[in-house]
Order: structure tokens, then C-alpha cells, then sequence
């Protein structure tokens, strides 16, 4: 099990016991606020697609972010507006995310070509540079994305786990998202390379 807990002046602590297939995050205040400045703001408030191609009662519109890649560039979930997402939440610390990764670069390999896009939001996992050292390991071949001023990785982790319900306690989670920005498909845990593939596939 894995415990962070948000103390004074914003300080986590972490620690961590690998569990079966997650990483529990327990306690975690999930109504933790992080000071957005305006243009961070307006963008994350664009307004999401107006036609949905809903399959389920259960969709929601996926929550939008404003996150930077490796090198520092602003990437937004609507930017990717017309792509199918796979939104996985992770940590480089975390043995679970890290037997889930081989599936993701197959999958990316595969279907990127069809549509696919898939997104690392990487919680508690050090500077870029140890990020990205880490990618090179693991020859990770999809979009990798961290904070901008430092927090913004787990407030788009809350965020989420609001929106749908299902929580913000444990890494990996992942959510699929199809081509009109709604959440259709969410796991807890790490899952096996087919299971990945037979959810997207409808939406491919």
C-alpha cells in the first residue's frame, strides 16, 4: 500500500509498499486546490464538444487539463479532440505502472495510425529530467505529460476521479476517452495488453 498525505506548506510525503495490481493511495485529500494563473485557467475551460456519440448512460465528459510534456511545451486534452485516449495516471515508483508500459507502446505502435493516442500523467515522480531518463529506460513511445508549476498532474488526478466517481487513491488508473471528449471506460489496477484493446476497438 502506498499512503500520501498533504501536510503544511503543501509538503507530500510518500510511503511506499508495492501491492497486487495498484498502488493505494490512502488518505488523500481529494479536494486539494492548486492556484491556476488566468491563462492557465481560461484554458482549461474551453468548452468540450457539443455532440457525443455516447454509448453508455454512465459517460461524462472528460474533465479538460492543461499539463506540459517533457520539454516543456502546454498540452490541453482538447487539443486531442478527435482522437481515442487512453488517459493513464502513474508513477515511475510504482511496479504495477511499470508492467503496464509494454502494453501501451504495443498498442501505441499498432493503432496510433487509427486514431489512438495514449497519455502518461505522471504523479509524484521527480524533475523532467528523471522523468525522461526513466521513458528512455522503458523505451516509452507515447506522450508522457508532468506539472507546470508542480501540482497540476495530481489536481487533474482528482479531478477525475471526481468527475467519474471512481476516486483518486491509487496508480495506475486509467480511462479511455472516445473521439468527442467523453469518459467511456475507467480501470483501477493494471490490466493486460487485450483488455486495453477490446475496450478501444469499438471506438477505433
Amino acid at each position: 500500500m502506498i499512503k500520501i498525505i498533504k501536510i503544511k506548506n503543501s509538503v507530500i510525503l510518500i510511503a511506499i509498499l508495492f501491492c497486487g495490481i495498484s498502488c493505494d493511495k490512502s488518505n488523500v485529500k481529494e479536494n486539494q486546490s492548486i492556484n491556476k494563473s488566468p491563462e492557465i485557467s481560461n484554458k482549461i475551460q474551453q468548452k468540450p464538444p457539443k455532440k457525443s456519440k455516447v454509448v453508455s448512460t454512465s459517460s461524462v465528459v472528460a474533465p479538460n487539463f492543461i499539463l506540459s510534456n517533457l520539454e516543456g511545451k502546454e498540452v490541453t486534452l482538447y487539443e486531442m479532440k478527435g482522437k481515442v485516449i487512453i488517459l493513464n495516471f502513474w508513477a515511475t515508483w510504482c511496479g504495477p505502472c511499470r508492467q503496464e508500459i509494454p502494453a501501451f507502446n504495443r498498442l501505441y505502435e499498432k493503432y496510433k495510425d487509427d486514431g489512438l493516442e495514449i497519455v502518461g500523467v505522471t504523479i509524484q515522480s521527480g524533475s523532467n529530467q528523471a522523468i525522461q531518463n526513466f521513458s528512455d529506460k522503458f523505451k516509452i513511445n507515447y506522450n508522457l505529460l508532468t506539472g507546470i508549476k508542480g501540482g497540476e498532474p495530481e489536481e487533474t488526478f482528482f479531478e477525475y476521479g471526481r468527475a467519474t466517481g471512481t476516486g483518486a487513491r491509487a496508480v495506475p488508473t486509467t480511462y479511455i476517452i472516445d473521439r468527442d471528449g467523453y469518459v467511456v471506460k475507467s480501470y483501477k489496477g493494471a490490466r493486460p495488453e487485450n483488455v486495453f484493446y477490446e475496450d478501444i476497438k469499438p471506438y477505433l
